[in-house]
């Protein structure tokens, strides 16, 4: 009999077998022991089971780098989707990548600037942290519950750190934080 998980563990013939999400495969050999084998077999399925739920949380964490990637890839600094800004996108859009409660924000905030023909609460790009970003580079690091956004300017030597911040249920982004402080949402209430 064997068990079968996408980041998991089987017995077959004397070997369990360890694998993960990523494909890569560990394998420990079971060997005969004579008197003690059952507890030698407890004490594998054991730090196995560990292991595998180690992975089960770098999973979920690594899982909201894909949304990020493909957000700066929809909209480069140099201008996104329709040549426009995220923060002057419809919340149809805004919904692909923000929960809820931070898409109606922005949402609000672009119709405040519609309305109004002038900057209401958002002076700057909230995903660059800045109002005319020159990138060079993006690196994504995972830091326990978020993931922290380098990006690396023209002309500067030190990146700016950018932390988002998600929904745990929905996996989009519910906040964004600043260096200096501020986030996302605290700016947009």
């Amino acid at each position: 009999m064997s068990l079968s998980l996408r980041n998991g563990f089987q017995i077959l013939n004397n070997t369990i077998q360890i694998y993960t999400t990523d494909n890569l495969f560990h394998f420990a050999i079971l060997e005969n022991y004579k008197g003690s084998s059952m507890n030698y077999i407890k004490k594998i399925l054991f730090f196995s089971i560990l292991f595998v739920s180690l992975l089960n949380l770098h999973a979920n964490d690594q899982e909201n780098i894909p949304l990020l990637k493909q957000l700066y890839k929809a909209f480069p600094a140099t201008g996104g989707l329709n040549d426009q800004l995220i923060s002057e996108q419809k919340k149809v859009i805004l919904d692909k990548y923000f929960d809820k409660q931070l898409s109606s924000l922005i949402a609000r905030d672009n119709l405040c600037k519609q309305r109004t023909q002038e900057i209401c609460k958002l002076d700057f790009d909230p995903i660059y942290a800045s109002q005319d970003p020159e990138i060079k580079n993006i690196t994504y690091v995972v830091d326990k519950d978020y993931v922290d956004v380098y990006l690396f300017y023209v002309g500067i030597k030190k990146p700016i750190k950018v932390i988002y911040s998600f929904n745990k249920e929905t996996n989009k982004i519910n906040n964004i934080l600043y260096q200096d402080g501020t986030s996302l949402q605290n700016i947009l209430k």
